[in-house]
């Protein structure tokens, strides 16, 4: 269990931060909490000889979370001093909501801390003000939590009625079932027909959209990190389209938009789920516990789900680890998973009594609440877990499982991005038709991309280099030798062959420190293109010569492209 923001985890970052407080507050400006772990293993390991497994892994995360709270804490504290200051000089007693949710949120400040502070200076805290304003921080970032299709309402009706919809989607992926209810515009309704379908253009705004509930149902519901189903609801007199499946209360909600005729309540109607779909999300799926299985045996038993999401084909699985995961580690990992998609290893499952799944060593996160019956998926000598998603008969059906990205989401949680089956292969295609491209253009075999692309690597950084020293071309001597002089003034007037106007700039500026007072102009030719640079000393400028003026007639008679400074 990891300190964070949600439930439990909220429940152990509050206690860290509250003793880190203690512990400044009595002087103590360096990360002392970790040093407890070891000693607390040392005294516990006879009884618990299993803390020593993590004792390193808990000590790093507990000073993450101290050296978090102590680069904020002295700007907070400041801030809440002067907070406590205006409400005692203004004479109230309340600490505002609003003024909570801003030391929480930039300062990390738990509002429960600044509740036990403000109770100590006789101040009472604003909680309704607090989450009205976390509410709004939350809209305003896109943060926040997803929540019930019909949190009340229609929903309602048909919980009291039935206990919820049967869920067949494990066996097959068509079923036939009858609709017992028809939601549209937040309101149950005996039936729908085209008149009341949902234009094209706004058909896949969620509270546009149709929900239909059958009493039995192949389409799996979002729920686990794996996205709903998609597929068709044929009746007798129409089709519809549905778009995405919800869970809520024991009823599969398959929300969509009828594309044919009408769907009446009551009406005996044959469901089919987009089968190709649910096979990539089955191989995703399926591929997530083997990357969850590779990332324990390298990591460590510390490296838990924190979260996922699974779709077609592709999956993105948050981990428990501290540091981010090389790319060596990262080919271990991937290879790991391959092997295991290789041996087509089986895979089942099984519901047995919550106490007999954890006898069976399958994979449970800590603070998670399981039913006494549970759902346990095995994959055959590689890992077992309690799931309650669709998954492949065998590893062999996932095809290549390929590791495309690895981040850090939040402070001691990684994430990684894989893809697997069609979308893998796709992506080998994509490569390959870039590495052949290039090495045409190139006219070199592919596997001399890498040595010719480092040779032209080399030239250019080398031409660059060129072109910046072009003056070197120049003597700064020879162009004062052939100087004229007027009225006490040098005159230099030189082609500066080749150079670009850099260095051209960079040349007058010598001369200007070698011999003032002077007035220079360059000119240079690039594939017939002239470029002139004039510059003049202090001086000749305080004489009133301008080098912008002296080099604009010259400029106009070339065609070429000018600039002067003093």
């Amino acid at each position: 269990m990891l300190p964070g923001n949600n439930e439990e985890k909220y429940v152990i970052k509050r206690l860290l931060r509250r003793a880190v407080l203690d512990g400044w507050q009595m002087g103590m400006r360096d990360p002392f909490l970790h040093t407890l772990p070891p000693a607390v293993v040392t005294q516990m390991k006879h009884s618990y000889p299993e803390l020593a497994e993590t004792v390193e892994h808990v000590t790093s995360v507990i000073k993450r979370e101290e050296e978090s709270f102590l680069a904020t804490i002295g700007g907070g504290l400041t801030r809440i001093n002067t907070l406590f200051d205006g409400i005692h000089s203004s004479g109230g007693g309340l600490v505002g909501g609003e003024d909570a949710a801003e030391l929480y949120t930039p300062y990390g400040f738990p509002p429960e801390l600044l509740e036990t502070l403000a109770a100590e200076r006789n101040c009472a805290f604003d909680w309704d003000g607090f989450r009205e304003a976390m509410e709004a921080h939350g809209k305003k970032s896109g943060a926040g939590t997803r929540g019930e299709v019909f949190t009340s309402g229609p929903l309602d009706a048909l919980k009291k009625a039935m206990h919820g919809s049967e869920f067949v989607g494990y066996e097959s992926a068509t079923t036939t079932g009858t609709i017992v209810g028809i939601i549209a515009q937040d309101r149950l309704c005996e039936s729908i027909t085209e008149a009341d379908a949902v234009p094209t253009n706004i058909e896949h705004k969620p509270d546009q959209l149709v929900t239909v509930i059958l009493d039995k149902t192949s389409f799996y519901g979002e729920s686990g990190g794996q996205v709903g189903d998609t597929g068709w609801i044929e009746g007798p007199n129409g089709k519809f389209e549905v778009i995405n499946t919800q869970r809520e209360g024991g009823f599969f909600l398959h929300r969509g938009v009828l594309r044919e005729g009408s769907v009446e309540l009551g009406q005996e109607i044959h469901a089919h789920v987009d089968e190709g779909r649910r096979k990539a999300i089955r191989r995703a799926h399926t591929a997530t516990h083997l990357v969850h299985a590779a990332l324990q045996h390298f990591l460590g038993s510390h490296a838990v789900q924190q979260g996922s999401k699974v779709d077609a084909d592709i999956l993105r699985f948050d981990f428990s680890h501290a540091a981010p995961v090389g790319h060596e580690l990262l080919r271990d990992i991937e290879a790991m998973a391959n092997e295991s998609t290789l041996v087509a290893a089986p895979v089942s499952a099984n519901l047995l009594p919550l106490e007999e799944a954890r006898h069976a060593g399958a994979m449970m996160l800590f603070g998670e609440k399981y039913p006494d019956v549970v759902r346990m998926v095995s994959i055959d000598g590689i890992s077992r877990e309690l799931c309650g998603g669709t998954h492949v008969d065998n590893t062999g059906e996932i095809g290549l499982v390929k590791i495309i990205h690895e981040e850090s989401v939040s402070a001691g949680t990684r994430r990684v991005v894989a893809i697997t089956g069609h979308r893998a292969l796709e992506r080998f295609r994509q490569a390959e038709a870039t590495l052949i491209e290039s090495a045409n253009t190139l006219k070199v075999p592919v596997p001399d991309l890498p040595t010719r692309l480092n040779s032209l690597t080399k030239e250019l950084k080398t031409l660059k280099r060129q072109a910046e020293t072009n003056q070197a071309d120049i003597s700064i001597d020879e162009l004062l030798n052939s100087a004229e002089e007027v009225a006490g003034v040098r005159i230099v007037v030189a082609d500066a062959k080749g150079c670009n106007a850099a260095a051209m700039r960079q040349c007058i500026d010598q001369l200007r420190r070698k011999a003032s007072p002077i007035a220079v102009l360059l000119g240079s030719t690039d594939n017939g293109k002239v470029t002139l640079v004039a510059g003049i000393s202090r001086e000749v400028e305080s004489k009133g010569v301008s080098a912008g003026t002296w080099i604009r007639e010259p400029a106009s008679l070339v065609g070429g492209r000018g600039g002067g400074r003093p």
